[in-house]
Order: C-alpha cells, then structure tokens, then sequence
C-alpha cells in the first residue's frame, strides 16, 4: 500500500512588539517594534495593526500597517492601546499582546499677575502665578523669561526657577516676563 505523510506546522505564535509608553497630550509616539517576530505555521506571515481608544473592549484596524512594526503618523490625544496581528497561510491569525501608549493631561501653566506702571529706573513688585499647573506628569519645572522688545526675542532669567519671581534689577525700558512651566517632556504654551 501506499504511504502518505502528513506534516504538521509548529503552532503560531504572535510575537511581542514593544513598548509601553507615556507621552505629552497631543504628540506622537515612539515608533512600536518587534521584541521578536512571529514563529510557526510556514514562515510566511502578513501583519495588520490595530488600536483601540476604549481600553480594549474594540479595536480598529490601522489602515496600510502591514508591516512588522508601526510609527504612528498623526498626534494621539487619549490613551490608546496597540497590537499587531500576525497571519500564516491555513493556520489563521493570532494576535500579540497590546502595548499602552499613556497620554498625559493637557499641561497648563497657571496665569502671571502682577503687569504694572512704574517709575524709571525703579523696580516691579513680584510677579506670582495666580494658578497652579495642572496636567502632564504632576511634576513641574519654572523657568522665568524676560524681553526687552515687545516680546520679539527671549532670555531665560537665571536663577528664576520658581512659581513666582521677583524682578531685582531697577528697570529703565518697558519689560515683558513670561514664566515657562515644563512637566516631563511637556511643554506649557
């Protein structure tokens, strides 16, 4: 009689793709890549991306992520999850594990009181921030800043490095003080 055989492929596996990260609200992140690629089934395999904006109850596929990694083209403004899908000839699909790209909240920087009129060659009383920032990391740096023509260009006050400042130089040209809240990587505007 004649034999046949019949050959089993090993079983698919997705392979992880990296990593978890937290960003600034309204920013792109980091490029997602292979820790390892997928195994099993005959060798070959294709790849959709997909996201969810829902903490993964339902995902959507990404549009033209047919690769093996993915940057993300545009700013994301809220906490979204991305997996990869890999695909082997007969054996289906599997799906790797989500990474969590964390979004922070918007950064605000609080309002500067204190715009005045003074005598020349006198100084300002301080300047404070009438409110607290608030968003991004929770964690926040100052740097205060100073123009001398309307605003067109900006010096960092050194040593200016807290909520409020006071100005000690006496002041004989119109000055504009701006103060710079920085949280992480984020930015106040």
């Amino acid at each position: 009689t004649n034999e046949v055989t019949i050959s089993v492929y090993h079983p698919l596996t997705s392979g992880p793709i990296g990593e978890n990260q937290s960003i600034c609200y309204n920013s792109v992140p980091a490029a997602f890549y292979n820790v390892s690629l997928p195994t099993g089934d005959n060798g070959s395999y294709t790849y959709v991306w997909r996201k969810s904006i829902n903490g993964g109850s339902s995902y959507i596929d990404i549009g033209s992520s047919n690769s093996s990694d993915y940057s993300e083209p545009n700013p994301i403004t809220q906490t979204t999850l991305y997996l990869r899908v890999a695909t082997s000839g007969s054996c289906g699909s599997l799906a790797s594990s989500p990474i969590t790209v964390t979004v922070y909240a918007p950064l605000t920087g609080g309002s500067i009181l204190g715009s005045q009129t003074i005598p020349y060659n006198t100084t300002p009383t301080a300047f404070s921030n009438s409110n607290s920032p608030a968003g991004a990391t929770g964690s926040y740096n100052y740097t205060w800043q100073k123009s001398v023509n309307g605003g067109s260009t900006w010096s960092d006050i050194i040593g200016a490095n807290s909520n409020s400042y006071s100005e000690l130089a006496n002041l004989t040209v119109t000055t504009k003080y701006k103060l710079i809240v920085t949280s992480g990587s984020c930015e106040s505007s």
